[in-house]
């Protein structure tokens, strides 16, 4: 069946890649849901068309986020050994395998990385994130809130300050990352949380990706200066003051 371009509000199309979490299932064929605004052209008219009659005629009735915990893979630099999970709850939007994790409004999730086999000592430790906001581009960004747990302890609440993924229903080019603190003297298992917060006008149906996220272990520190160093540096001193003393006596 074909839409009609005058059936669609005007600026407007229909997502045709329908929310990826659902806990139950209804019949919904309505051209309100999965509508997000875009600029019309023939490719999001049947975009619509196949949201209307194929993706979305057995809609969610309510949403619940997609996680995954993968094993987490272990590079180690001179300055640090880095846990990483890629993660792959849904297929659609990551970067490398376009596996992320989903978190509606009002949803929450914890990774937890274990105890790596082979644990070099680190002198401090933070978790980096990589997120993005869903593509409901008529959501406005302001409306995208979270908080940010590290170890069961608070470590942000606040504003997202994320884009909308772009391309839209497709594999996003613009994630951004974030970077909490672990707080000294934490020890394994350790653990990064994340809240949907978002608030009105967005709804149940919105929602914040992650890509991945990685726990840095900083290995290196400040080495301490040499003694040698020191003599090098004192030395032109030192030979200053005993010419002072040389000429006052």
């Amino acid at each position: 069946m074909i839409v009609s371009a005058s059936r669609l509000p005007r600026n407007t199309a229909l997502d045709n890649n329908c929310p990826p979490a659902r806990t139950s299932q209804v019949a919904d064929t309505s051209a309100g849901f999965c509508r997000q605004r875009h600029t019309t052209s023939a490719i999001n008219i049947l975009r619509a068309a196949l949201c209307m009659f194929t993706v979305c005629a057995a809609a969610p009735a309510a949403y619940a986020g997609v996680y995954s915990s993968p094993a987490p893979t272990v590079t180690v630099t001179p300055d640090a050994t880095v846990l990483r999970m890629d993660l792959n709850g849904y297929g659609n939007y990551g970067v490398a395998d376009r596996g992320s994790d989903i978190l509606y409004t009002g949803d929450a999730h914890v990774w937890t990385f274990a105890l790596p086999a082979s644990l070099p000592a680190f002198s401090s430790a933070f978790f980096r994130t990589s997120l993005v906001a869903d593509d409901h581009y008529n959501i406005p960004l302001d409306a995208y809130r979270f908080a940010v747990t590290v170890n069961g302890q608070s470590a942000y609440l606040g504003a997202a300050n994320l884009p909308h993924g772009n391309q839209f229903a497709g594999r996003f080019t613009n994630w951004v990352t974030r970077e909490d603190a672990v707080l000294p003297g934490a020890t394994f298992p350790m653990t990064l949380g994340l809240r949907n917060l978002s608030v009105q006008p967005a709804t149940q149906r919105d929602w914040i990706a992650v890509d991945w996220i990685e726990l840095h272990l900083v290995t290196s520190a400040v080495p301490e200066p040499s003694t040698a160093l020191l003599l090098s540096l004192a030395l032109p001193f030192l030979t200053w003051v005993v010419r002072q003393r040389s000429r006052s006596a």
